[in-house]
């Protein structure tokens, strides 16, 4: 391949994947790693199309001899953390970390986090720095490189840190998605960052802000940026917008930013106090979910609340069918004009309790251009939406070829959810890893896979682990369920998340 052009090799590569490149030719002579450089640039392990191969593809194999090149990295997961803890000190040039997706349950697993950020913060190149939440600040604050000038936190429940040890000076800018606004949250900001030179606050959920005591508030001198956004369902008055959010600033705000849900504000009066301001942008999003929900029972009797304005924002759908194995004339029109005019959606979960009746459905309801833009199938029982409802539950019946036919009908999908009926526990009650091998092959751009166990099966789920414990070539995790017994007490199985 040496004598061929730089030009045709960029064409070939096209059609591999880059880990696979980096693995076979990279550091093979000064020419191959000029071109594959550039594939190590930003790397983000947290995408579901990566495949476990892939990744112990990359951090066995790529980051040993390659990891200086990468500027941007993202990972998630505990397993991602505990595996880069020891090799994050190979990315001697990296300038971006992310880290996010992580649920905590015990100190091990923020021990884990605390560590990996650690080792971080000694990469003096490093200057943005994203987690999903910030339970290390003191750590942050005592060791950040005067490089580290800006922290993304990703989802943030409250945000209240009413006793700050130590500040982290080095940060000028900062980005926080906080669920709930609290009177605290500007007080934490200001006493945590006091260099802080542009602040973007994207907010849920308000509690209380109108006991903001502005008078204790020490805005940072340095801070002239400001972006606000409200993503709450509950347009937000006025009044509230101005008196608990922007009167906060004063006049030392330069640039401006409102991304709000309130056709009606009159901005000339929001802004009469900002005499600073030089730059000035507003957008009114009104609110639009990016799911639907769909009970098939109640569709053609309520039709009319089903219109849809924003079927180009729609991503996700839950359809509810009850024993629809034969759906009527007007259900029919209705679902197929819907499902072939989403252009954006990719996750499909459909509640049901027959698994043969929603697959002879989704034959004929997608058109082949529809059905290939799907990418996360779930599986659910019919009550798993209804909070309320007590009663047992019960996994939708399997039938032996749901996986075959699903990949006719779905071939490009990357995650799937399954509980799991009697019928598969009998069918694969100790081979579940020959069944893995057969989805792969069926579906090859399937990375995650979701079994719901929601019997007391302790046995089956003993013999799927054991059987996940030989096999290297995928991962596991496992999380624990309660649901409802017949006598109104709960019972624990489990749902295994496989990473293949």
């Amino acid at each position: 391949m040496g004598h061929l052009p730089d030009e045709l090799l960029l064409t070939l590569f096209q059609y591999l994947h880059r880990f696979d490149l980096l693995y076979s030719f990279g550091n093979l002579n000064q020419r191959f790693q000029r071109i594959l450089e550039p594939y190590l640039y930003e790397v983000d392990l947290t995408r579901e199309s990566l495949s476990y191969q892939h990744f112990v593809l990359f951090y066995k194999y790529v980051v040993p001899y390659q990891g200086h090149y990468v500027r941007d990295l993202q990972i998630s997961g505990d397993h991602q953390f505990y595996l880069f803890q020891p090799l994050i000190h190979l990315f001697t040039n990296l300038e971006s970390l992310t880290l996010k997706s992580i649920v905590f349950f015990g100190s091990h697993q923020y021990a884990v986090q605390g560590e990996l950020v650690t080792q971080a913060l000694r990469i003096s190149s490093l200057s943005t720095l994203t987690l999903s939440r910030l339970d290390v600040p003191e750590t942050i604050a005592s060791l950040a490189s005067p490089n580290l000038t800006s922290l993304i936190l990703l989802d943030e429940s409250d945000f209240d840190y009413p006793y700050i040890r130590e500040r982290i000076s080095t940060i000028k800018y900062f980005s926080l998605n906080v669920r709930k606004f609290q009177s605290t949250t500007f007080s934490s900001i200001f006493k945590l960052l006091p260099n802080l030179e542009e602040l973007r606050l994207s907010i849920s959920n308000c509690y209380n802000p109108s006991n903001l005591q502005r008078r204790y508030l020490r805005i940072p001198k340095t801070l002239t940026k400001l972006l606000l956004e409200f993503k709450h369902e509950k347009p937000i008055s006025e009044e509230a917008l101005k008196e608990e959010f922007l009167d906060v600033f004063g006049n030392q705000i330069q640039s401006l930013t409102l991304i709000v849900n309130n056709a009606a504000l009159q901005i000339s009066h929001l802004l009469s106090d900002f005499t600073s301001l030089t730059t000035f942008h507003c957008d009114v999003a009104l609110t639009s979910s990016a799911t639907f929900d769909i009970n098939l029972d109640n569709v053609i009797s309520h039709e009319s609340s089903y219109s849809l304005n924003n079927r180009m924002t729609i991503k996700v759908l839950n359809l509810t069918l009850h024993n629809q194995t034969i759906l009527a004339s007007d259900e029919r029109k209705f679902l197929t004009e819907l499902l072939n005019s989403l252009p954006n959606l990719v996750t499909l979960s459909v509640s049901t309790n027959d698994t043969k009746a929603i697959i002879r459905q989704f034959n004929s309801l997608f058109s082949k251009r529809s059905s290939r833009k799907i990418r996360h199938f779930h599986i659910e029982d019919l009550r798993r939406y209804n909070l309320k409802d007590h009663r047992p539950r019960y996994p939708p019946i399997y039938h032996r070829t749901l996986f075959y036919e699903l990949a006719q009908i779905f071939p490009n999908l990357n995650t799937v959810t399954f509980p799991c009926h009697t019928n598969f526990l009998d069918e694969y009650r100790t081979s579940l890893n020959v069944f893995l091998k057969q989805l792969q092959n069926r579906l090859p751009k399937l990375t995650h896979f979701t079994l719901k166990i929601m019997y007391r099966s302790g046995d089956t789920y003993d013999n799927y682990i054991k059987n996940f414990d030989e096999c290297p070539w995928l991962h596991y995790t496992t999380k624990r369920c309660l649901y409802p017994d017949y006598n109104g007490s709960w019972y624990e199985a489990h749902d295994i998340q496989i990473w293949l």
